[in-house]
């Protein structure tokens, strides 16, 4: 009975495995064509492939594993730390049971939701070291065979980006796009049928440029099936059985060095990896506590044995020549540079509680917990030359020359420095191993890299020094037999340890290491808040890009002291704007001008004596600079006229309803416009803003020359204003809130001065009779004399050069 039911049972287990779930993962579309399986047919065999272009999907077709949690695992660790990689964690039983393609979605929301895009940087630090060591070896050297190489991914792009084109040469690379919102991953993934569009355009144009396409995808993964059947002349079909009998890529077939990695996680994050990380989690904090509390606090002849019983490892191997107990100084140790750690385990080693380190770069927290002397360098060689022979000469002395850590088997380039300040010299060979977790990193924090590190049930630390290098501690650094210099002597440093560990000597330096992982040059500088207090602030004609436009409606920086009294105003400032602004509409001048000045306003008028004669036959024609939308009406109030008009050229309905003076909008016709402008001319003065927009700083725009045409005599008039708390001026907002929001200042002040005439002739040729100045020299002459009036400078920008840089279009609003 029981084989009878054990039979039953599988058959049925069978029965729904083969009917649902092969069926619908396996199922084999009967129209496809050329269909083929590398492992059997001649694509292994070719040996010119260099005239077509290989198609090939990446997590289907190159990559050994089966799933994709692992390296979602990691951006999930990496950018959200314990919380959102335990969410997805939990989550991945029902992953599992979903959708390829929602499974996909899934994860891709869970790592990717909430991080800014700039400082996703796992693409190129983190990610590539996983994928190099997931890649088939056999899938490799066929596409290190082929023509043009065309990776296709499902995973975003930003995750294979770095990998592909970086350490396996691709030279396309199409992967998934996700949406952004404000500049943060939103975790959601663009529409599949854009992804598939890019696709299909892609290798329409490869089959014109290359004739033939290979496409190589999965067997077992429905992504990309149909659209590879669809545009490929030959297909080549994956199978997850073929992959398991694939060799992994060794590293030494690597087509670029994998030398700089960064991120915490020490294992691939498979499932059952990521189970046994959490489970040890708890353990891991508090064993790292006992062994930071017993490291710092215990004489090594306790602590060490404390934590060799706590799972540390520490070995040590020392030759027989070291330096003679008989030297005048400390010994100089120069070792490789493995974890912050380094000088403490050879402190640990040797049993020497009086050994100092000299350091680039260590955290203030790892500075004062350390149990050994650490001196930061300047980076100054005199002086951290200087400061290394003091050291020496008060006992034993640890230095890194490499400057930074280095977690694969290579060596960076040694600084020369150490061969200056010691005769003797030894090299210490130092490597590190661990299990969960890397305790170095790039651009995380570095005060938790010794945490991370002792947080591994088995950190290991190997400890070897070497045959001591005598170097010579002259300037000149030279050996009495060989005379070698300190380079030299650096170099064969450097080759003496790198030959005992097996590691590689490379010429990359730190600087390197951080532009690669971090996007900067690793360097860190402190600055205390007292030496900010005596800093002086950057003068404006010491901007490297001068500031000539900006926006926004506050003239202050809004400190808390600042907002405390901008909205204690606030109430205030409502009130007194309405009232100026009924007086200014309603009162006549003789009324409206001394109640504006009693309420704060300063207006200011300087006229020079060469004005206009009043027996001219039109108006005058005042050109200014243009300050606020209320320059007309200042200089109508300045010189207590009613009847002067105003030309422009944008202006809200509101204000043009408003205003107390005529305003006539130009239509940006030079002819229409001329005419209008003679027009009023001949009823009264007039004035022109010819820079067309306003400008806040002292800067004066291009004069358009329209004005040097319509008038035989022109009254350059600077103007200048000044406020409090708000611009009067907008490039983005309402502009019929332009002139509120200027009355809303407690003293906004306007200073007008009326310059000498300039007679530029009013023909069309606009020729003046003594030296026949062109128009655009009138309006350049206008320009000049009133920015050295205001000691303001010209420029040639224009109105579509500010709205261009404020507001993303050229300034111009067409009414439909």
């Amino acid at each position: 009975m029981s084989g009878n039911k054990v039979s039953i049972f599988q058959g049925l287990f069978l029965f729904f495995y083969r009917f649902f779930i092969h069926r619908r993962w396996f199922h084999r579309n009967s129209k496809q064509k050329h269909q083929k399986s590398p492992s059997h047919h001649g694509l292994h065999q070719a040996h010119d492939l260099s005239p077509h272009t290989l198609i090939f999907n990446v997590e289907g077709a190159l990559l050994k594993s089966n799933t994709l949690f692992s390296y979602f695992m990691l951006v999930a660790f990496e950018t959200g730390g314990i919380i959102r990689s335990f969410l997805l964690f939990i989550l991945y039983p029902f992953i599992s049971l979903m959708s390829y393609e929602l499974g996909m979605k899934t994860m891709v929301m869970v790592s990717f939701f909430g991080i800014k895009k700039e400082k996703f940087l796992l693409g190129t630090s983190v990610l590539p070291k996983y994928f190099l060591e997931d890649v088939g070896l056999e899938m490799f050297e066929v596409l290190k065979r082929g023509g043009k190489r065309v990776g296709v991914s499902d995973l975003p792009q930003v995750m294979i980006d770095g990998f592909l084109e970086d350490y396996l040469g691709i030279e396309v690379v199409v992967g998934r796009e996700m949406k952004m919102i404000g500049g943060y991953y939103s975790g959601i993934l663009e529409d599949k049928k854009k992804h598939e569009f890019y696709l299909g355009e892609l290798v329409q144009e490869e089959k014109l440029s290359s004739g033939h396409v290979i496409g190589i995808t999965s067997y077992n993964l429905p992504s990309h099936r149909s659209l590879f059947s669809q545009f490929c002349q030959e297909i080549y079909f994956v199978r997850n059985s073929d992959k398991k009998s694939w060799q992994t890529l060794p590293r030494n077939q690597y087509p670029r060095p994998l030398i700089f990695h960064d991120g915490r996680l020490a294992i691939k994050p498979t499932p059952t990896n990521t189970l046994a990380l959490f489970m040890w989690a708890p353990f891991a904090a508090v064993l790292a506590t006992a062994r930071t509390v017993a490291g710092l606090n215990l004489p090594y002849s306790l602590a060490i044995p404390f934590l060799a019983f706590s799972g540390f490892r520490l070995t040590l191997t020392v030759n027989n020549d070291l330096i003679s107990p008989d030297q005048k100084e400390g010994c100089l140790f120069v070792c490789n540079h493995r974890t912050l750690l380094d000088p403490l385990y050879i402190s640990y080693a040797l049993r020497k509680t009086n050994i100092k380190a000299v350091t680039y770069s260590l955290s203030r927290l790892s500075e004062l917990l350390a149990p050994i002397k650490t001196v930061r360098l300047t980076r100054d060689r005199v002086q951290d030359g200087q400061a290394m022979k003091r050291l020496l000469r008060q006992g034993d002395l640890v230095v890194c020359p490499e400057g930074t850590t280095c977690r694969e088997p290579y060596l960076l380039r040694f600084s020369p420095l150490f061969a200056e300040v010691s005769d003797a010299i030894v090299p210490v060979a130092i490597d590190s191993h661990v299990t969960f977790f890397h305790g170095t990193t790039a651009s995380g924090l570095k005060a938790f890299d010794p945490i991370f590190f002792l947080l591994n049930p088995y950190p290991t630390y190997t400890v070897r020094l070497l045959d001591t290098v005598f170097g010579g501690g002259s300037s000149t650094c030279r050996d009495p037999d060989d005379g070698k210099s300190k380079f030299e002597v650096a170099n064969h440093v450097q080759q003496e340890i790198g030959k005992a560990l097996g590691f590689e000597c490379t010429n990359l330096t730190r600087r390197d290491k951080y532009l690669i992982l971090a996007g900067n040059n690793g360097e860190i500088y402190f600055v205390r808040n007292s030496d900010k207090k005596s800093w002086q602030t950057l003068p404006r004609n010491q901007y490297p890009r001068p500031l000539i436009f900006h926006d926004g409606r506050l003239a202050i920086k809004p400190t808390p002291t600042n907002t405390l009294a901008l909205f204690m105003w606030a109430p205030f400032a409502a009130v007194l704007a309405t009232a100026r602004t009924v007086a200014g509409l309603n009162l006549p001048y003789s009324l409206a001008i001394p109640f504006l000045a009693f309420s704060g306003f300063r207006l200011t008028l300087t006229v020079n004596n060469d004005l206009i004669s009043p027996d001219q036959k039109e108006g005058c024609l005042f050109v200014c600079n243009h300050r606020t939308l209320l320059d007309p009406l200042y200089i109508s109030y300045a010189l207590r006229k009613t009847n002067i008009k105003a030309v422009t050229y944008s202006l809200s309905r509101l204000s043009e309803l408003l205003a107390p003076i005529k305003t006539v909008r130009l239509t940006r016709d030079r002819v229409q416009d001329g005419q209008a402008m003679k027009r009023l001319l001949r009823q009264g003065d007039l004035v022109v803003c010819p820079e067309g927009t306003t400008c806040r700083e002292p800067y004066l725009l291009r004069f358009s020359p329209l004005f040097a045409e319509v008038s035989d005599a022109i009254v350059p008039v600077a103007i200048d204003s000044h406020v409090t708390f708000f611009h009067g001026t907008t490039a983005s907002g309402l502009k019929a809130f332009d002139p509120i929001f200027f009355l809303l200042n407690p003293y906004p002040t306007y200073t007008v001065r009326l310059l000498d005439t300039v007679f530029g002739g009013g023909s069309s040729t606009c020729r003046d009779p003594d030296d026949g100045k062109s128009k655009f020299e009138v309006a350049n002459h206008v320009q000049q004399e009133i920015g050295k009036a205001l000691g303001f400078e010209c420029t040639n920008l224009t109105r579509r050069d500010k709205y261009l840089i404020l507001a993303g279009n050229n300034g111009v609003v067409d009414k439909k």
